[in-house]
């Protein structure tokens, strides 16, 4: 019973501790996860805080941001941060860093920290915060940032600006500007406020945007592009300076000017300079009565249908240069009540306005100007300018005064001085309906350029230049180019010692018989190409004391004198030519030409020389010196009576082309190219084409290895029989028609 008792205890006693085993797991793994759950609830309540602390100071930033007493907010299209540097290190003075915070899409900058360590790029939002009350100096503040794209600058509090001069200058993608909320009356300058912002295409200045106390508005908005300029409120009664203040604003429409005070302003150069979309401007109201400068005050208002100054106080400007240059809309002006006493300069005044009919300017006073340099250039609807009461006798430079004044038919100089004019360059050029000029009372003793002075004046038929006295004159280059009806002409008086251009000087005058330039001193000239280019009913030329030892230049310089029989060239000195390139060409009615005594020693080009000298029957060019040629393109092309040429002491090793050298000499029968070296030519096309009656050619002296044009080389050339070098000349061999070309090579002559 015991033992039974006994055993009893032990399995009952076993089974206890089984149960406790598994109780105590049970309560093991219960306090585990208790233990995880504590540890999720902290890191969920860290990270609660963690967020609790960003929104609180996003909602600080946020505050802050809201809470400003100015705010300068902007949008860059940043590719690099460190584009952004200079807005920090370069604008700013230290003083003023310490006024303002920094936020980047948001977020406060801290003291020191670098843009560069700002993680995004793109389109970033930056706001300059000022919250406590102070002065805001913007000067040169964006200068030259390139990538700012947008910009508004607001005060809940009228803050003042003291300076904004420059402040967005040069700032190439600038497309918005928005100043809101300002006091700035303190402001003394905004010279180049936005200058140069060529994209720029919308601005709004509100109506606390003052102009009081400004004195300089000079390049204010210089080249903006934008639509349309907010000045209706400007008050500008202490403006002293509003030069290029609207200069290239091409797309704005209209200008409010109604407000302006311009009492105290000196200069106005270039104010509307290239407005052009402007059609009209109401001035009536401006006050110019101290204005010293109003050069190019309206040049480029290419849309001004009518511009009415005849409230203008002009009397102490002195720059009226381009003032009127290109108004090209407008078709009558009346400058009657225009007081020009003090006035220097009227170059460019009236240029290019092409729709002027009627220019009123019978009482200008133009005894102290000095320049009129193209000052009715393009007036081509005007028939008559009244210059009749004008003094001229200060001016220097009268260089193309009436260049393309094309309708006009009469011009009144019976009062003109030229005795101060330096420069008289083109003075008539392209006056195309001026049927005569009197010039008889010119004065040109201390003129150097007289050069295109009657260019294209294609309707004149003479010219009495007696009176000239050209001893100081340097340039005549085109002097009567293309006065293709001019017939008569009086050049005896000319001293020409100091003259060193006669380029094209009677190019195209294709009227005249007869030019005695016995007179002519040319010992000083160095360019003589083209003179009498064209001249093509010149049958008498007097040249025979022309002294040519210093021209460089003399190509073209007979071209197409079609009519002359004969050319006296016995004098020429030709030692320092280097270009007479077509000298001759087209000279058709020539049956002789001595140039013998020419000295080529210096000539680097002679193409198409000889050209077209239909009647010459001999040329002896024994004496040339041809070591510096590289091209003998067409000189002798066309000749077509030329029987007999001397070419032996030509030097063609350093030459590469030969086209058309002989083109079309149809009467010659042979010629000696023994000395012909032309292992450097590249082309040969055309050289012997047209030659009709040559029959024999030796060419054995010819190397052909580097030529690869032999195009029409012997085209028409069918009875010719060559002897060649067959190594030299194979590939040239290739090339021709043995059928019309009978080839004898060397080998063959040998045996023969």
């Amino acid at each position: 019973m015991d033992r039974v008792s006994q055993e009893s205890n032990v399995i009952f006693k076993g089974e206890l501790n089984e149960d406790n085993l598994i109780d105590k797991e049970k309560s093991n793994n219960k306090f585990s996860l208790q233990c995880k759950l504590i540890v999720s609830l902290i890191i969920i309540l860290l990270l609660f805080i963690i967020l609790i602390l960003i929104i609180i100071f996003t909602k600080k930033d946020e505050k802050e941001i809201e809470d400003y007493y100015a705010k300068i907010s902007c949008i860059f299209n940043v590719l690099n941060h460190s584009e952004l540097l200079p807005i920090l290190s370069q604008d700013f003075p230290e003083k003023e860093l310490n006024k303002f915070d920094i936020y980047i899409n948001g977020s406060k900058l801290k003291k020191n920290e670098k843009f560069a360590n700002i993680s995004s790029n793109g389109i970033i939002d930056i706001y300059f915060l000022y919250h406590e009350k102070s002065e805001i100096y913007l000067e040169n503040i964006f200068k030259e940032i390139s990538n700012l794209i947008s910009i508004k600058i607001s005060s809940t509090q009228k803050a003042k600006i003291l300076s904004i001069q420059s402040a967005f200058d040069t700032c190439e993608s600038l497309e918005n500007v928005t100043i809101e909320g300002f006091d700035t009356s303190k402001i003394t300058s905004m010279k180049k406020m936005f200058y140069n912002n060529s994209f720029l295409t919308n601005v709004i200045l509100d109506d606390n945007f003052k102009t009081d106390n400004v004195e300089d508005m000079s390049y204010m908005f210089y080249m903006c592009h934008s639509g349309k300029l907010n000045t209706k409120n400007f008050v500008t009664n202490k403006v002293k300076n509003m030069s290029h203040m609207f200069d290239g604003c091409d797309q704005v429409t209209e200008l409010n000017l109604q407000s302006f005070d311009t009492h105290l302003v000196e200069d106005m150069s270039h104010m509307f300079h290239s407005c052009s979309e402007v059609r009209d401007l109401n001035l009536t109201k401006f006050d110019t009565s101290k204005v010293i400068d109003m050069s190019y005050m309206f040049g480029g208002c290419i849309y001004l249908d009518s511009l009415d100054v005849k409230n203008f106080d002009t009397k102490k400007v002195k720059n009226m240069a381009g003032m009127f240059y290109d108004i090209s809309g407008v078709e009558v002006l009346d400058l009657s009540n225009f007081d020009t006493g003090n006035v220097e300069d009227m170059s460019y005044m009236f240029y290019y306005d092409e729709c002027l009919q009627n220019l009123n300017i019978k009482n200008f006073d133009t005894s102290k100007v000095k320049n009129m340099e193209k000052m009715f250039g393009f007036l081509t609807d005007m028939t008559e300018i009244n210059i009749a009461g004008f003094d001229t006798s200060l001016v220097t430079n009268m260089d193309s005064m009436f260049l393309s004044c094309t309708s006009l038919v009469f011009l009144d100089l019976s009062n003109f001085k030229t005795d101060s004019a330096i420069n008289l360059s083109g003075l008539f050029l392209e006056c195309s309906s001026l049927t005569s000029i009197d010039v008889s009372t010119f004065n040109i003793k201390n003129a150097k350029d007289i050069s295109y002075m009657f260019k294209e004046c294609s309707t004149l038929e003479k010219l009495d230049l007696s009176n000239f006295d050209t001893s100081n004159i340097e340039n005549m280059e085109f002097m009567f180019y293309d006065c293709n009806s001019l017939k008569e002409i009086n050049l005896l008086s000319f001293d020409t010692k100091k003259v060193k251009y006669m380029n094209s000087l009677f190019y195209g005058c294709t009227s005249l018989t007869s030019l005695n330039l016995s007179n002519f001193n040319t010992s000083n000239v160095i360019n003589a190409e083209r003179m009498f280019y064209g001249c093509s009913s010149l049958t008498s030329l007097n040249i025979s004391n022309f002294d040519t030892s210093n021209i460089i230049y003399m190509s073209s310089m007979f071209l197409d004198c079609s009519s002359l029989t004969s050319l006296d060239l016995k004098n020429f000195d030709t030692s320092k030519v280097k270009d007479m390139d077509y000298i001759f060409s087209y000279c058709s009615s020539l049956t002789e030409l001595n140039i013998s005594n020419f000295d080529t020693s210096s000539l680097e080009s002679f193409r198409y020389m000889f050209a077209g000298l239909t009647n010459i029957k001999s040329l002896n060019l024994e004496n040339f010196n041809t070591d510096k040629i590289t091209e003998m393109n067409g000189l002798f092309w066309g000749d077509v009576n030329l029987v007999d040429i001397n070419i032996k002491s030509f030097n063609t090793t350093g030459v590469g082309y030969m086209e058309k050298l002989f083109y079309g000499c149809k009467n010659l029968t042979s010629m000696d190219l023994s000395t012909f070296d032309t292992v450097n030519v590249r082309s040969m096309e055309y050289m012997f084409a047209g030659c009709l009656n040559l029959r024999n050619l030796n060419l054995i002296s010819f190397n052909t290895s580097r030529c690869s044009n032999f195009k029409y080389m012997f085209d028409e050339c069918e009875d010719l029989e060559i002897i060649v070098d067959k190594n030299a000349t194979a590939n040239m061999i290739d090339k021709i028609d043995p059928e019309k070309i009978h080839v004898i090579e060397l080998n063959e002559t040998m045996e023969f």
